[in-house]
C-alpha cells in the first residue's frame, strides 16, 4: 500500500515570541525526491546551493543587513549568494521554488495563533477538566494537534487511507512527551474514528530529523514566506494565507487563528 510521509514543523518555541505555528506538509517519497530534484535546478540556475538554503536567513540576509550567521562569520556571501541580489530575483526564486512544492506535495495545512490566548482559553480553561481527548501542554504542540486534526479530516473527505510516516523537526524529550501523548495516544472511552475521521494516527514510523539535513522541511518554510502575496501562475492562485475565526474542539471558541492550505 502506498505511504504518506508528512514532515512536520513549527515555530514559537523561543521564550520571546508570542505567537505559535506548526505546517504539514504530504506527499509520498517518489514526489518529496522530485521536489528536492526540481529544487536542486532551480537553485543551480540561480547560483545556490540547496544545502544552505533556509527561510529564515533567506530572508535575513540582503546587502544592507546581513542575517545573524553571516554577521558571527559562519557563513559567506559565497554560502548566501542572495545578499547580493536585486528583490526581483529573490521574489522570482521563492516563487519558483513554492510553485514547485504545489505541484510535488499532496496537501498541506498549517495553523497558528497567539499564546496568550492559548494560556487564556486552553491552558487555563476549565473545559480541561471534562476534554475527552487529549490536548497539548505545549504552545507549538497544540498547533501541531490543530493541524492533525485538518490532516485527519482531509483524509476522511477524500477516502484516503494510506500509510503514515511522520517526520518532526528535532525536539526536545518535553515536546517530543507531548507530541506522543496528544498525536498518536488513544483518547479515553473513544473509538479511533468517529463520524469517519480519525482522532488518532497509527504511523508506520515516527523520526525526529534536523531540517539543516532534512531539507524536505524547507517546503514547510517556504509555502509560508511566499504565501503574504500568494503564488500565482496564470492567473490561479495556488496558496495564500489568511486569517480565519475557527472553533477547535471542545476549548477554544471563535478565536482568531491563521490557516493557510494547500490542495492540489
Amino acid at each position: 500500500m502506498p505511504e504518506h510521509i508528512i514532515y512536520v514543523d513549527d515555530s514559537g518555541t523561543d521564550g520571546k515570541s508570542k505567537v505559535a505555528a506548526a505546517a504539514f506538509c504530504v506527499s509520498t517519497a517518489n514526489r518529496w525526491q522530485e521536489l528536492l530534484a526540481k529544487w536542486n535546478k532551480i537553485a543551480e540556475h540561480a547560483g545556490f546551493e540547496i544545502k544552505n538554503f533556509h527561510t529564515t536567513e533567506f530572508a535575513a540576509c540582503r546587502r544592507d543587513h546581513l542575517c545573524e550567521q553571516c554577521k558571527a562569520g559562519h557563513t559567506t556571501v559565497q554560502d548566501h549568494p542572495w545578499q547580493r541580489w536585486a528583490e526581483d530575483k529573490r521574489e522570482n526564486v521563492l516563487n519558483r521554488m513554492a510553485k514547485a512544492v504545489v505541484k510535488y506535495v499532496d496537501w498541506g495545512v498549517g495553523h497558528s495563533y497567539t499564546k496568550a490566548d492559548f494560556d487564556e482559553h486552553v491552558r487555563n480553561s476549565p473545559a480541561r477538566a471534562v476534554a475527552k481527548e487529549p490536548i497539548a501542554e505545549e504552545y507549538v504542540t497544540f498547533a501541531i494537534q490543530r493541524c492533525g486534526g485538518s490532516f485527519a479530516e482531509w483524509r476522511a473527505a477524500n477516502s484516503r487511507d494510506e500509510h503514515l510516516r511522520f517526520v518532526f523537526d528535532n525536539s526536545s524529550p518535553r515536546e517530543k512527551r507531548d507530541i506522543a501523548k496528544v498525536f498518536f495516544g488513544a483518547a479515553n472511552n473513544r473509538g479511533q474514528h468517529e463520524g469517519g475521521i480519525e482522532q488518532w494516527f497509527n504511523p508506520d514510523d515516527v523520526a525526529y530529523e534536523s531540517r539543516r539535513v532534512a531539507h524536505q522541511f524547507g517546503a514547510l518554510a517556504v509555502l509560508l514566506a511566499g504565501s503574504a502575496s500568494g503564488v500565482k501562475t496564470a492567473g490561479r492562485t495556488y496558496f495564500s494565507v489568511t486569517t480565519k475565526r475557527i472553533t477547535p474542539p471542545t476549548i477554544v471558541q471563535n478565536r482568531p487563528m491563521t490557516i493557510w492550505l494547500v490542495n492540489r
